[in-house]
């Protein structure tokens, strides 16, 4: 007579589970490297511990600020449909002067503000509402001012590994789990 060990098989199932998840993960983020449009951008996204939480395993990329802006681009070229502009234009780090209609990066008004990147500025308040996409495109400003069309790296990425991918990666563990391993005579 043989019996099943269960626990054993579920823990040996679960760290199968976690290699391939974590084999999913690098592969997203490679994926997602690779199309961003700016090295700070690809360089700015890592991936996160796996998690278990009630039987779930989960793994994360998160990205800073440069992959926030590589991702759903700037100015007046940044993505209308990122989940976080409403949050963004709301926040102390919108400049007031810009136009929602256009999103164009424009100069702050005189004094203190807090950039994207979390970084104390001052703004001598010269340029206050000019268009400074305009005068990059003119040679007047660094390019930096230019703006920037969205990479959608990551989603494209996450949209990949979910078209079937990560079927095909669960199901291939599932298939080659060694389940008799599992059987044992029982005394």
């Amino acid at each position: 007579m043989f019996k099943f060990d269960s626990i054993a098989a579920k823990v040996a199932l679960e760290k199968k589970l976690y290699e391939a998840l974590l084999n999913l993960q690098e592969e997203a983020l490679k994926d997602a490297q690779t199309k961003m449009k700016t090295p700070r951008g690809a360089k700015g996204l890592n991936k996160e511990e796996i998690k278990k939480v009630a039987s779930i395993l989960t793994g994360e990329i998160i990205g800073n600020a440069w992959s926030v802006l590589d991702e759903f681009g700037k100015g007046s070229l940044m993505d209308r449909d990122n989940p976080a502009l409403d949050d963004y234009i709301n926040s102390d780090f919108w400049n007031p002067l810009r136009d929602t209609n256009d999103l164009a990066v424009r100069g702050r008004p005189k004094g203190s503000y807090i950039d994207f990147f979390g970084n104390k500025r001052e703004s001598s308040g010269r340029l206050a509402g000019v268009n400074l996409e305009a005068l990059a495109e003119q040679g007047k400003l660094p390019q930096s001012f230019l703006p920037q069309y969205p990479s959608h790296a990551l989603r494209d990425a996450i949209r990949w590994i979910g078209a079937g991918r990560i079927q095909k990666i669960l199901s291939n563990v599932i298939v080659t789990f060694p389940w008799l391993d599992y059987f044992v005579p029982d005394k």
